[in-house]
């Protein structure tokens, strides 16, 4: 790590596997819970892994608006 902002992204990744890591254990390990809550929290999961990701990526793979629609799409 050369920068101060190398080290921002990795607190940010570490940050977001953490709570990727959490969601995906709530989905697997979640006694009683329906189908819909096992569901949202792999979204959840998913979601945090992408963010994850960000600040490590060259660019913006998909464009603002496709963004958006994607994650409105999970979150209904």
């Amino acid at each position: 790590m050369s920068t101060p902002v190398d080290l921002v992204h990795l607190l940010l990744t570490v940050l977001f596997a953490v709570v990727a890591a959490h969601a995906l254990w709530r989905s697997l390990r979640s006694p009683g819970a329906g189908c819909r809550d096992r569901v949202d929290h792999l979204l959840h999961c998913a979601m945090a892994l992408a963010m994850a990701a960000m600040p490590w990526s060259p660019g913006h793979a998909l464009s603002g608006g496709t963004a958006t629609a994607l994650c409105a799409a999970a979150a209904l």
